[in-house]
Parts: C-alpha cells; sequence; structure tokens
C-alpha cells in the first residue's frame, strides 16, 4: 500500500468530496484519485479559433479573410482592407477603398467573398433573417354607404 499523508481542506470542500464518496461509494482517498485522472484526461490543446477561411478577388488582387460566423464578423490579417470589420460587406467595401478608391464601394459581402475550402459564395452559410419585410395587407374593403340627405 502506498503512504499516504494527511490532506487540510475547508469543511465546505471536505463536505463536498464525503457526499461524492457517498454517491460514488469510495473512500474519500479514490474520490480525489477519480477526479484527478479525470483532470488528466481533458485535452491539452486549446480549442480550434472560431471561423472559417474565406477569400475575395478583386482588381486582379487575392485577399485572404476569417468570417467567424458565431458572431458574424470578418477579419483580414493582412494586405488591401486589413482590419477586423462588424460584417463581411464591411470588409469588402474596405476591399474595395483599397484597391479602387474611385469605385462606390457599396457589394454584398456575402456574394464578394468565397469560403476557401469549397470556393462557394459565403451567402451559402448565411444566417437567415428574421427582419425580412413582408408585404402589408391592406384592411378588409368596407362598404361605406353614403346615405342620402334626407328629402321632407
Amino acid at each position: 500500500m502506498t503512504p499516504t499523508k494527511p490532506l487540510a481542506v475547508d469543511t465546505d470542500t471536505h463536505s463536498q468530496i464525503a457526499l461524492l464518496a457517498r454517491a460514488w461509494g469510495v473512500s474519500h482517498d479514490e474520490v480525489l484519485r477519480k477526479l484527478l485522472a479525470q483532470f488528466a484526461q481533458l485535452p491539452t490543446a486549446p480549442p480550434a479559433a472560431a471561423g472559417m477561411d474565406v477569400y475575395a478577388i478583386y482588381a486582379c488582387t487575392h485577399v485572404e479573410g476569417r468570417y467567424d460566423p458565431v458572431t458574424g464578423t470578418l477579419t483580414i490579417e493582412e494586405g488591401p482592407g486589413q482590419g477586423h470589420y462588424k460584417t463581411p460587406s464591411g470588409a469588402s467595401a474596405a476591399v474595395l477603398r483599397a484597391l479602387r478608391p474611385t469605385v462606390t464601394p457599396i457589394r454584398s459581402g456575402w456574394e464578394f467573398w468565397r469560403i476557401r475550402s469549397t470556393g462557394v459564395p459565403l451567402e451559402s452559410i448565411r444566417p437567415d433573417h428574421t427582419w425580412r419585410v413582408t408585404p402589408a395587407t391592406p384592411p378588409p374593403a368596407t362598404s361605406v354607404g353614403r346615405s342620402s340627405p334626407a328629402r321632407h
């Protein structure tokens, strides 16, 4: 048997260890061994950064970016339009201004940017918008009768 050393813990922590020991049907020492073994099995590598690589070709220039579907932002790390943008359209406008300052930079970024792994427009993964405008339905027609003046 491995020699043990006492471990001082506060009252609340001791109560939690005792609770787990009862629930699992093991000793207090075994609770700590199980928890430490579980922690040791966790991946040590940080999670991959959210997002996907995108690109655009404009004025014979290839521009790389990274789109984050969680935030909807697009970042251009280097090159024309370098920066962090709230929307793909904002990023496309920056590229247009950098490459052709005389051109009005009005473009849909969803069509401008393409997903690097597939080559399809970013539009293909665009989240559905709940703000779409639906045509107003006119109120039902009511017949407003004209009453003729009473004749006496």
